[in-house]
């Protein structure tokens, strides 16, 4: 029997005695005969007479079936936009035979649903999706569904250069850092001597090779001189970075 619908079925072989053989069972209705369907899980008795009147009574259990139980996990738990391959593992029990995944990404058409125990599925862009499972079983009358949701991220990058030319010919004005999906930025700039001349707290703000807030504004020479930053990314990963950048003219 499978999911308390009356699935279940008995079938006896009777021996010895005289021929023919009645039958009856303890059903409700009453079945007679040798074979008796729709049953769900329990014990039944029945009673075989032969053609003299003998008859001899006996038991029969038809179990329960245990319904599927939908699970899955998937690999990597971590996903990046650069590689958005995700492999699906089907982790249900029970007497389960179809699968049906939805990947909960609309955008990638056909490909976001599958069929297959062990899928796999490449997201189309950034953003949160739902997957769903649906296992059925032999029968096609128990199914379980599980639902499970992952993140797929952007890529934090992050690049400065070592050397920038700030002589106004429109060109590698600024020294400051370039990326994506950075949330916090802090830059200081020092001279050789350990002297800060140059802060930011924002990305954009870049400096121009002039000394800030000191020597009203001097332009500094040619030189190296040394920085350093702190930045974080959108999903709160910290860096401190520290290196020396030559001032071009």
């Amino acid at each position: 029997s499978d999911c308390g619908v009356k699935t279940g079925s008995i079938v006896s072989t009777a021996a010895g005695g005289t021929v023919p053989y009645t039958y009856l069972w303890q059903t409700n209705p009453v079945q007679t005969g040798a074979t008796i369907s729709n049953l769900g899980a329990g014990v039944y008795s029945g009673t075989i007479t032969d053609s003299k009147g003998c008859t001899q009574t006996f038991s029969y259990t038809v179990p329960v079936k245990l319904p599927p139980v939908a699970d899955f996990d998937y690999n990597p738990h971590v996903v990046s936009v650069i590689d958005p391959l995700v492999n699906f593992t089907d982790l249900s029990t029970g007497n389960q035979l179809s699968w049906a995944w939805n990947f909960g990404d609309a955008a990638s058409g056909i490909e976001n649903l599958s069929v297959l125990q062990n899928p796999l599925h490449s997201y189309s862009d950034t953003g949160r999706y739902c997957i769903s499972l649906i296992v059925t079983d032999k029968n096609g009358v128990c199914k379980d569904t599980m639902v499970k949701c992952l993140l797929v991220q952007a890529e934090f990058t992050f690049y400065i250069p070592n050397a920038f030319t700030p002589n106004n010919d429109g060109k590698n004005e600024f020294f400051t850092g370039y990326g994506t999906y950075i949330k916090d930025f802090h830059l200081l700039v020092f001279d050789r001597w350990g002297a800060l001349i140059f802060e930011s707290n924002d990305v954009n703000r870049g400096w121009d090779g002039k000394v800030s807030g000191g020597a009203s504004g001097m332009k500094v020479q040619e030189d190296v001189y040394l920085w350093k930053v702190d930045v974080s990314s959108v999903y709160n990963k910290q860096f401190h970075l520290v290196g020396r950048v030559t001032v071009v003219r």
